[in-house]
């Protein structure tokens, strides 16, 4: 709330005179929800084991392994987030332009796997000196789990791919089945 009164705030000293009208236009909202709907299931299926892992850690084993863990997941998703931001991006340029999809998903895959690659090895060699920094328990508990997360960057890109293909295409029917399989599967592996 402090937010959006600020950002209104703003606005109105951006823009004189500006002030906010809401109103709704059912066909408008129609394709928003239609639009956006979809890609919000996509989102959260693929991000649920993030949602759900930790819990389940402190759960199964102890809150200790759940610290671990956590700083393992955190840690990876510093490189994970390469082939998120790629496939966002890729997304974007095959609704623009789709008669280059084939060379926007090579592109798009290749610098994920490059970048991701290259981040991985980096944090993996690195990654005792990097959790030490929060601990000497961190760098001996979340080492190997680390190293085994940063090996997900490879299937992550082709995933990535897929999603932003399907996003593109407005096609997420199967997109968010397999998301959400995926999803289920790493939750109760």
């Amino acid at each position: 709330v402090v937010t959006l009164v600020f950002g209104l705030w703003m606005l109105g000293r951006a823009v004189p005179g500006y002030r906010a009208r809401p109103r709704l236009e059912p066909p408008l909202a129609r394709e928003l929800v239609g639009v956006g709907l979809p890609n919000y299931v996509l989102t959260l299926a693929e991000r649920a084991p993030g949602f759900v892992l930790p819990i389940l850690v402190t759960e199964l084993l102890s809150p200790a392994d759940n610290a671990a863990w956590y700083a393992a997941w955190m840690m990876a998703w510093v490189v994970f987030v390469i082939p998120v931001q790629v496939g966002m991006t890729s997304f974007a340029e095959i609704a623009r332009e789709p008669s280059v999809t084939r060379r926007i998903v090579r592109q798009g895959v290749t610098t994920s796997l490059a970048l991701g690659v290259a981040g991985a090895l980096v944090l993996g060699i690195a990654a005792a000196p990097i959790l030490g920094l929060l601990g000497p328990f961190y760098a001996e508990a979340a080492a190997a789990p680390l190293r085994v997360l940063l090996l997900g960057v490879v299937p992550l890109t082709i995933v990535q791919a897929y999603f932003s293909l399907g996003r593109a295409r407005h096609n997420l029917r199967e997109p968010i089945v397999v998301g959400s399989v995926s999803s289920l599967f790493s939750i109760i592996v």
